[in-house]
């Protein structure tokens, strides 16, 4: 029976729920979508079924769903970052969780982001989920792939650590041009704190097949106009706060900001900052979803512990003070986008 029911799963066209949300404990809690919580985020309608499986889906995406949803159904995020830490080496189990991760966020990290927060949500009192949504989940989803990326980078060579660990840590890699910028006031910490919504145009794809259309001019209405969509175009927009994009805590290795990037601030607290025109690589992260009854809205925001957001592209070359991808300070892109590659196969083929 098991099996007729996650092929019929399978077979369905994809669809869509809603959630009887509780708005009065959503908005105590800072989770409902409206103008107090609005960052420029994407929309995306509830999954009608999770995990999210549809016969269009190569066969190693839909068994990365069927591998990770067992995970969440029979361990508890703590029970599985206990397991991850006991573990000594790059081990099967890990190799596949790696495998599984990267196929499923790279095919559709929409759809991967959909699914993480919607079971995420499930544990929590916003949702009166009688007879709707997930059930039977006991894991945070974003929790226990971050440990799993931490993991893997631990296991790895010196030389190739930080490059993997950006690769699973980030759901999007794009390289990008740099269009306008606006922003919104944000919590202010010693004067700092604004979101900043940047307009791109997506030059190239490295991770992440399927990205949202641009919110352009950073209306909430906007915002909403265009959930669930697919870009058919080339344009792209991702955020970052110049309160915490820099932060360097114990998770993080020490590093020098690039020039590129670098807004202000001072010691262990640099500034983040892009400006109009500028070609970057860029590693985006979905996170932090609120909702109303129809939508999740998750910010697409920099990943600061992937290549530290950002990777300037200056003359043609991808300049990386820092060696995450090797030890020259430059690679001409078509070089460094070689040896990206490679470093995907490795994740792909183990």
């Amino acid at each position: 029976m098991a099996v007729v029911f996650t092929l019929a799963i399978a077979l369905s066209p994809p669809m869509y729920a809603q959630r009887p949300v509780n708005k009065l404990t959503a908005d105590s809690s800072h989770v409902w979508y409206d103008s107090s919580t609005f960052r420029y985020q994407k929309a995306f309608p509830y999954p009608a079924t999770d995990p999210p499986l549809n016969s269009g889906m190569p066969l190693d995406v839909f068994a990365g769903y069927v591998y990770m949803d067992s995970l969440f159904r029979t361990a508890t995020t703590w029970q599985s970052i206990q397991r991850i830490r006991s573990w000594n080496s790059l081990n099967d189990t890990l190799l596949n969780i790696g495998q599984y991760l990267y196929e499923v966020d790279d095919y559709n990290p929409m759809t991967l982001a959909q699914y993480f927060s919607d079971i995420a949500y499930s544990e929590y009192p916003w949702i009166n989920w009688s007879g709707v949504g997930p059930h039977g989940y006991q894991s945070q989803p974003n929790i226990v792939k971050a440990n799993f990326a931490r993991a893997y980078e631990n296991f790895s060579p010196d030389s190739l650590k930080n490059a993997l660990f950006a690769l699973l840590s980030a759901d999007c890699i794009y390289r990008v041009q740099v269009v306008s910028l606006d922003s919104i006031p944000g919590e202010q910490i010693n004067g700092v704190g604004h979101i900043y919504n940047v307009h791109v145009n997506v030059e190239d794809i490295i991770k992440g097949e399927q990205y949202p259309p641009d919110t352009s001019g950073g209306e909430l209405s906007s915002i909403k106009s265009h959930h669930a969509g697919i870009s058919t175009s080339n344009t792209l927009s991702f955020i970052y706060s110049d309160q915490y994009s820099y932060v360097q805590d114990q998770d993080y290795e020490t590093f020098t900001p690039d020039s590129a990037f670098l807004g202000g601030g001072s010691g262990s607290y640099p500034i983040f900052r892009m400006q109009p025109g500028q070609d970057a690589i860029v590693f985006l992260n979905y996170d932090d979803p609120v909702l109303d009854s129809t939508h999740l809205y998750p910010d697409l925001e920099v990943d600061q512990a992937a290549s530290y957001c950002a990777l300037p592209i200056i003359s043609g070359n991808v300049r990386d003070i820092n060696h995450i991808w090797s030890s020259s300070d430059s690679l001409a892109y078509t070089a460094w986008k070689n040896r990206c590659e490679a470093y995907i196969q490795m994740i792909l083929t183990h």
